[in-house]
């Protein structure tokens, strides 16, 4: 993408060089090159809501292809609202209810991409590798694959991983729409947690967790 700089210098070379002495001729030219620089910056926009990877404002209508949620980041607080940095003024388009379902009030783009992603890679054949690529879209964290042909069951494990990884409830949704139907599966880290690291929490944080989760290092307490 051509800077401002470069546009207003392109725009004074198709002109003759006895303007450059004119400040009329050359605010014409700058106010212009501005305007041309807004507008291309509009075209580039657009362009980017084309991909998932890229899109903004257009993640809406992936969605909608999708049938996925409008899925807000909670319900409407004044926190939510405070955060968006809208004046009240801006505030004037919404009724209540609208306001709730309002685009600033979604999940942040990072979140809402990997569920999109997810929803594309379900057309592909189901290998090892569209498997990592969809846990890593979600969690940013590698994983190994180890598949128990006779029972039927894939383990999916973390590397280099304590705790519950970000975005990972979507991960597993995400995993359970595109994994055959007749396999289970299930996550672990490969970091094996000690009675010493439990030493920041309580029984009653561990309770809805089980020995091998938390031994696993797979609890978020």
């Amino acid at each position: 993408m051509r800077t401002l700089a470069e546009i207003k210098r392109d725009m004074r070379d198709y002109l003759p060089r006895y303007y450059d002495e004119m400040p009329v001729a050359t605010n014409i030219t700058d106010r212009e090159a501005e305007e041309v620089a807004r507008l291309r910056a509009e075209i580039d926009g657009v362009l980017a809501q084309f991909y998932v990877e890229s899109a903004t404002w257009g993640l809406a209508r992936w969605e909608r292809i999708f049938g996925l949620p409008i899925n807000p980041r909670g319900q409407l607080t004044w926190a939510a609202v405070e955060d968006s940095d809208l004046t009240l003024g801006d505030l004037e388009v919404y009724t209540w209810e609208t306001l709730e379902k309002a685009e600033f009030l979604r999940r942040p783009f990072t979140e809402r991409r990997p569920v999109i992603l997810a929803k594309l890679r379900g057309s592909e054949t189901t290998t090892e590798k569209v498997l990592r690529d969809l846990i890593r879209s979600f969690t940013g964290l590698d994983v190994d694959i180890a598949v128990d042909y006779p029972h039927y069951t894939v383990t999916f494990t973390f590397l280099d991983n304590i705790g519950v990884p970000k975005s990972f409830a979507d991960a597993k949704r995400a995993v359970g729409e595109v994994i055959p139907a007749h396999l289970a599966y299930e996550f672990k880290n490969a970091v094996i947690v000690t009675w010493g690291d439990l030493l920041h929490t309580t029984n009653a944080n561990l309770a809805g967790y089980t020995v091998a989760d938390i031994k696993g290092g797979l609890y978020n307490a």
